[in-house]
């Protein structure tokens, strides 16, 4: 997907798997349900589909698209579509712009509640219920966030995530792994390719008139599990100071989303997280001033919630491996102002 320009070339490229995913979780509920146990008497039993591999081990649904650049042409985009029919979402993962309408149809018989879960201040949580054969449901967010929650609290199966993006130059995966981001002007980009399961990551790519660009990546099955035992960690103890978004509080708490402190500094970051931290830092060109107690967590958690930060909330994709964290613990902190007081012992 892109704009229309008068000199422009595609980025175009393959998004591989190494390794080999787990099983998918059969909908067993699903075809059980009277409502749709007729339809799928014949049928395979359906699937979650969190890991789409296709041949030579090409990924699909991957959101692959610019970061940085605000350009939407959401408002005047036709309106995207997410179906309910038999029982599941469809597609389950989609993007659309800021500002686009997004209609939810209801294409079965039967009841549904259409809960809608962002994260992003800015765009609105909702949930209504639709009953068959009423007008689809209408909604429209303003800010970019990456894999919004759209579930049914009566079939706690049905989930679907919509992206939204900040331009028009994006596009899905397929089950082969490829993708084209269509006529992106002259210039010098940074591409990231997100997937709900295995994070974040980024390639750097300049684009000179009409040439197309091939740009490829590669995820490895082994970050699924860091990022979701992460994701825990950071809902427990991180959330409290940088919130579920990410954005921390002003002048307070620094901002984890899209960080200069983070992406700058892989070993900083991570010598932060063994040691605590004290005294002035420089966020996203904002001064905090606090202290940041050790969380006492081992060298595999804080791998796990590092990758999972790096992965998330528009940051740089990296991953954190336990040793490299076990090598920094072992050197100790870099300088006095990494290491602050810790929770067991706050006059240190």
């Amino acid at each position: 997907m892109g704009a229309s320009v008068a000199q422009a070339a595609d980025i175009i490229g393959t998004i591989t798997l190494k390794g080999a995913p787990p099983p998918e979780i059969p909908y067993t509920p699903l075809v059980n349900d009277p409502s749709f146990q007729a339809h799928y008497e014949n049928e395979p039993t359906p699937t979650t589909q969190f890991f789409v591999v296709g041949p030579n081990h090409g990924l699909g649904g991957v959101i692959v698209y610019l970061q940085n650049v605000n350009q939407s042409t959401g408002p005047s985009q036709p309106a995207a579509v997410l179906d309910q029919k038999w029982g599941l979402y469809h597609p389950q993962i989609m993007a659309i712009q800021t500002g686009q309408t997004l209609l939810v149809k209801n294409s079965d018989t039967c009841m549904y509640d259409v809960d809608v879960r962002p994260t992003m201040p800015g765009n609105p949580a909702s949930n209504q219920s639709q009953q068959a054969g009423s007008p689809p449901l209408s909604f429209t967010f303003p800010e970019p966030e990456m894999f919004i929650t759209f579930k049914c609290d009566i079939d706690p199966w049905m989930f679907a995530w919509v992206s939204v993006m900040s331009s028009p130059y994006y596009d899905i995966s397929s089950k082969e792994g490829k993708f084209v981001i269509e006529n992106v002007p002259s210039g010098t980009y940074t591409v990231a390719a997100a997937h709900r399961k295995l994070g974040r990551s980024t390639k750097q790519v300049v684009v000179q008139g009409d040439k197309d660009v091939i740009v490829n990546f590669t995820f490895d099955i082994s970050r699924a599990g860091q990022i979701i035992q992460g994701r825990k960690i950071f809902g427990t103890i991180c959330f409290v100071c940088h919130k579920p978004n990410g954005e921390g509080v002003p002048h307070v708490y620094p901002p984890l989303a899209g960080s200069s402190f983070l992406n700058a500094n892989k070993d900083r970051a991570i010598r932060t997280v063994i040691f605590g931290r004290h005294g002035e830092i420089v966020v996203n060109g904002k001064k905090f001033n606090n202290i940041m107690p050790s969380p006492g967590l081992t060298d595999q958690q804080i791998a796990n919630v590092l990758t999972f930060v790096y992965s998330s909330f528009g940051n740089s994709g990296l991953s954190v491996a336990s040793a490299e964290v076990k090598a920094l613990r072992a050197q100790g902190p870099a300088s006095s102002a990494s290491k602050a007081p810790s929770p067991q012992n706050p006059s240190e």
